[in-house]
């Protein structure tokens, strides 16, 4: 793998979303180096990070929801887009610092492709889900297939020219090795939606009962 990206503005001005992504390379065994206004990622093969289960409480899964919404409030705030969050009772067998990784990625998309309205962040208890929807542009129907390939950015990245291609890449290798599925549904003009799958607890409530 070899990835070159030019910092947007065409220079390294602070922190920028970028940094989740080079984080999310460099956790997968890429060597980053970042010089001259470019970040150049170079690795015979991703590998993979350290992934620590553990099953994550309501009030763990709670806090790591509303952790990623509160890193984006300034955008809120800047944009005048509502959140809406809905409390849940969902506990999740994951790796909490890598839910929360994905959960920033497919939050900055929401913010960063929705003009006006509203992003929502709750959980589907019954679906073992977590779904972030947004009132943004949508995704082209084209690009869906594509929206986790490396480096594709798809009609909505070629308009802004500050998009990578490299969040929803990330977000679903990660996911991979967690065991995890992620899925978009989207609608051009009228929103997203994404869903983070994690399998029933059923499993771990077997192998909690005492053996006889």
């Amino acid at each position: 793998l070899r990835a070159e990206v030019a910092y947007p503005g065409g220079c390294d001005i602070g922190s920028r979303l970028i940094d989740q992504h080079l984080k999310g390379f460099a956790a997968l065994g890429a060597r980053i180096d970042d010089r001259g206004g470019m970040v150049y990622a170079n690795a015979e093969r991703l590998t993979g990070g350290d992934v620590f289960f553990d099953l994550v409480t309501v009030g763990g899964t709670i806090n790591v929801m509303l952790a990623a919404a509160r890193r984006f409030a300034p955008l809120f705030i800047q944009k005048k887009l509502r959140l809406n969050y809905q409390e849940t009772t969902l506990r999740a067998l994951t790796d909490e610092k890598w839910l929360a990784f994905v959960l920033e990625q497919v939050l900055s998309n929401a913010v960063k492709y929705t003009r006006r309205g509203s992003v929502t962040l709750r959980a589907d208890e019954a679906a073992h889900t977590i779904i972030v929807e947004d009132t943004g542009i949508g995704i082209a129907p084209e690009d869906l297939p594509r929206v986790f390939d490396h480096g594709y950015t798809g009609l909505n990245g070629r308009r802004d020219k500050r998009a990578t291609g490299l969040g929803l890449y990330l977000s679903k290798r990660v996911l991979d090795q967690l065991g995890h599925t992620i899925a978009i549904a989207s609608e051009p003009g009228r929103g997203t939606r994404v869903s983070l799958a994690f399998e029933s607890l059923q499993f771990h409530d077997d192998f909690a009962r005492p053996i006889p």
